[in-house]
């Protein structure tokens, strides 16, 4: 993952609460191409995750079907 810089910390949407629900690689494509200096990274629901913040990284909780089922956000 890159590193945070000032300048990402200004992203104009931080979260995207539309896409609870849909595939996971849609919600993934549909992120990376709003926004393309983001990276989306898919983790299962309630699964760990690295606890270190980066401006640069989408969570995208998916549960076994597959499905976006937190808000996706940066961090």
């Amino acid at each position: 993952m890159a590193s945070c810089s000032p300048s990402c910390l200004v992203w104009p949407k931080i979260q995207w609460p539309e896409l609870v629900g849909t595939n996971v690689n849609v919600a993934k494509a549909t992120i990376e191409s709003e926004n393309p200096n983001l990276t989306g990274q898919p983790i299962p629901c309630n699964n760990y995750r690295d606890q270190t913040y980066c401006c640069n990284r989408v969570w995208i909780d998916f549960n076994s079907d597959g499905k976006v089922c937190e808000v996706p956000q940066i961090g």
